[in-house]
């Protein structure tokens, strides 16, 4: 797993929801085809 979906699940965990979608936002830009970082950014930015 990537080390950015890590730092990401653990703002998550924490409470730290636009930490989570910056991580998640970098994670596309690193990989535009990850699907579970576009639901999750989905989930989060709602």
């Amino acid at each position: 797993m990537h080390i950015t979906l890590r730092k990401t699940r653990a703002y998550m965990v924490n409470g730290d929801t636009q930490l989570a979608i910056e991580n998640y936002k970098r994670s596309l830009q690193i990989d535009p085809t990850n699907k579970n970082a576009m639901e999750m950014l989905q989930k989060l930015e709602k």
